[in-house]
């Protein structure tokens, strides 16, 4: 099981945060060291105006509150993330359902829905390798409807393919020969938790899934593994 943790992601966080105070910081010691220059060499019988540099103040004021403000609210992202990603270790081991037409071949298995948004005349399913070769080509059920399809991982002469992501590519055409639009999703085993670019995300064989697009997890007991 592979787990990455989210506190990655808060260092980076923290660490803009930081590099923002200190800037400030920076900033306002110069801004002090020169105010005090002037002050010391200002001419008695034509003093420096008090509102400029005391508006100048309630400027770095502001700015030091939003950084703080910045930086707890880094703090409350990342906790949250955290909390989620130890969440999401429930997932590992379960069969995922997600929005995508790439599945992961696995124990002589991978599988996939797909939605036709109209009756169709013709579906044709094909299945692609990694390089974009098909492999695998079948008639397609054309119902208006969400279909499953499981492929047992053979081409077309029964030749065992190897274990690995493959696409699943649905044309559909209605009786006017125009096209049908399809929506496809994946299943797949959880094998990993992730954090990418502040995202929490699930590893199904090499398909990263953000947590969002989860539409379903059930024990892979309950799963079959007849071909559709």
């Amino acid at each position: 099981m592979a787990v990455t943790s989210a506190t990655d992601a808060a260092a980076v966080a923290n660490s803009k945060a930081l590099k923002s105070s200190r800037s400030l910081a920076d900033s306002f010691d110069n801004f002090l060291t020169l105010l005090t220059a002037q002050l010391t060499n200002q001419d008695p019988l034509s003093p420096m105006d008090t509102n400029q540099f005391t508006q100048q103040l309630v400027a770095f004021t502001e700015v030091e509150q939003s950084v703080n403000t910045n930086a707890n609210l880094e703090d409350l992202i990342s906790l949250i993330q955290q909390n989620e990603l130890a969440g999401a270790v429930g997932y590992i081991g379960k069969e995922i359902q997600a929005p995508g037409d790439k599945a992961p071949l696995e124990g002589g298995k991978a599988k996939w829905s797909y939605t036709l948004d109209a009756e169709a005349k013709e579906v044709t399913l094909k299945i692609l390798d990694k390089d974009g070769k098909s492999v695998f080509t079948k008639t397609g059920e054309t119902g208006k409807a969400t279909h499953d399809f499981t492929w047992d991982g053979k081409n077309n002469s029964g030749v065992a393919q190897p274990e690995g992501l493959y696409t699943l590519s649905v044309a559909a055409k209605n009786k006017d020969g125009e096209s049908v639009d399809v929506t496809t999703t994946m299943y797949g085993l959880a094998d990993g938790i992730l954090t990418e670019q502040g995202v929490n995300m699930l590893d199904i064989g090499g398909v990263k899934i953000p947590l969002s697009s989860i539409l379903t997890a059930r024990d892979a007991a309950a799963t079959t593994s007849t071909q559709g």
